[in-house]
């Protein structure tokens, strides 16, 4: 008895066939492939929605115009986008490798662009329709390169809490996620100081046109860029503030200074450029927001399938551990940013810019990012690597082809925060004046400084003054010089009669 069961147990441990470890088959691609299409339409459909809105928003008038969250066609468009992040970060990594899952949601452009010409009236030119090709090409080099593995176990297809243990554990992982956080910061700064440059210049527009400017405006602008005793006082009385004070007069000294380059740099350029740049910024943070959720993502999917498989790789208590509430708290705070991001940018630009830029830096920090996350720069010879880095060349290429520069009557940017339409600097607007009305004569800054007539200049506003009073010419003055020979007074200029006079330049 006792060799019979030896040698069943050793015939048990013979055919023991050891750790089973899965592989992203065949079928499976074609799954996600297609699971990652539809997220694609689903994603055009949803962008191209809340710009559509957003064009309508801006007909209303500003006291009339509704928040972005009780819009409903804005609400729908933003539904649609988070279903086709839902189904683009959890069914298709469940089904294909989060490297193809980025240049893949990179045929949204395509949908993007149909979406775009039915909605919004965009024109399709010859270039898109080959900067299209050119970014399908890039996406098949990089799958059919993605592809080129050498031999061992693949980390990805075997997630477990284990396995995200080992690579959490890393360094180089950590070096990195910091390094990519400061960056991806950086951007978004920058970006919404753009933004809060343009929502004052559009301010300052909407109140000269509606000639209601005075002091107690420009003591409550000052307020709210930062002035007063509200802070100092907030600092006094919050212990937490005033440990953190240092911090803050830091940051906020940084944050005026850089305000106030971006300001200085802006003045030379025509609104369009600034619009178009600070929608690249936009762009660019809601990219590596969308790398960073992919990777996080895929880490969390596997949690909750392992979970749920009862396969032995994993347990529903999992989700409890410290590391997978971290990992989820990461994707919550990356997927809601992306969105923030991506709703600015619309604001500011044409989807037909932000939507490629967008889909570019998600491409390449998403790959990025899983090499690194992964650990996977063994797995790949360095010539695969070369040729993926080409095909990722490529996209970019085919993405900038995309989004270069067009005609106003093909895309114009949104201006629902700038009153000027046709992206011109106030130098060029006072010059079209000047051809439109040839007969007529304007006070110049010369002929001003040698008189009393000096408008009031308010401090930070770059527009010219005096380009909106309009004088007789001078053989009309000359006659009334001479009716007024007893008068001592200087001469009151002639505004124009749709003019409405500044009480800070009549005489007395």
């Amino acid at each position: 008895m006792t060799n019979d069961s030896i040698n069943s147990n050793s015939l048990i441990i013979d055919l023991d066939p050891g750790p089973i470890y899965q592989s992203y088959t065949v079928s499976y691609f074609f799954i996600g492939f297609a699971i990652t299409i539809a997220s694609s339409i689903l994603n055009a459909f949803g962008i191209n929605l809340q710009k559509l809105d957003l064009n309508r928003s801006k007909k209303d008038p500003s006291q009339k115009r509704r928040k972005d969250c009780l819009r409903p066609i804005w609400l729908i468009g933003l539904s649609l986008y988070i279903l086709s992040q839902v189904l683009g970060s959890t069914l298709a990594l469940q089904y294909m490798r989060s490297e193809y899952v980025a240049p893949l949601g990179s045929t949204s452009l395509i949908f993007n662009f149909i979406f775009a010409r039915v909605l919004l009236g965009t024109q399709i030119t010859l270039r898109d329709a080959f900067g299209t090709l050119v970014v399908i090409l890039g996406v098949i080099g990089v799958i059919g390169f993605g592809n080129i593995r050498q031999a061992g176990i693949d980390q990805e297809a075997n997630m477990s809490l284990s396995t995200l243990k080992t690579l959490w554990a890393r360094p180089q992982w950590i070096f990195y996620l910091i390094l990519l956080e400061i960056f991806t910061f950086l951007v978004i700064w920058i970006a919404t100081i753009g933004f809060e440059l343009i929502t004052e210049k559009n301010e300052q527009d909407q109140r000269r046109s509606a000639e209601e400017e005075d002091d107690d405006d420009e003591i409550e602008r000052v307020l709210r860029r930062g002035g007063g005793r509200s802070r100092s006082n907030l600092s006094s009385t919050n212990p937490l503030i005033k440990i953190f004070h240092p911090i803050f007069n830091i940051y906020q000294s940084s944050r005026s200074t850089l305000k106030s380059t971006i300001e200085h740099w802006s003045i030379s350029k025509s609104d369009e450029t600034s619009f178009k740049l600070d929608g690249l910024f936009w762009a660019s943070g809601a990219g590596l927001l969308a790398g960073q959720t992919l990777v996080f993502a895929k880490s969390y999917v596997k949690l909750v399938t392992n979970g749920l498989s009862h396969d032995g790789r994993g347990q529903l208590i999992d989700l409890a551990h410290p590391l997978s509430i971290l990992i989820l708290t990461f994707l919550i705070l990356t997927a809601i940013f992306q969105v923030w991001c991506l709703n600015r940018g619309l604001k500011v630009y044409d989807s037909t810019l932000i939507v490629p830029v967008l889909f570019a830096i998600y491409t390449a920090s998403g790959f990025i990012n899983s090499l690194i996350y992964l650990d996977e720069l063994p797995i790949y010879r360095t010539w695969v690597l070369f040729m993926i880095w080409i095909s990722i060349a490529i996209l970019i290429f085919g993405v900038f082809l995309l989004s270069a520069k067009r005609s106003p009557s093909k895309s114009t940017p949104n201006t629902s925060y700038s009153n000027h339409e046709s992206g011109q600097t106030h130098h060029q607007r006072s010059k079209d004046v000047m051809e439109h009305h040839p007969n007529e004569s304007f006070i110049t800054l010369s002929s001003i400084k040698s008189g009393p007539f000096k408008p009031k200049r308010v401090d930070g506003d770059d527009s010219n003054p005096f380009e909106e009073y309009e004088v007789k010419p001078q053989e009309e003055e000359e006659e009334e010089e001479e009716d007024d020979d007893d008068d001592d007074l200087p001469t009151q200029p002639h505004l124009s009669p749709y003019l409405k006079p500044d009480p800070r330049t009549q005489m007395p």
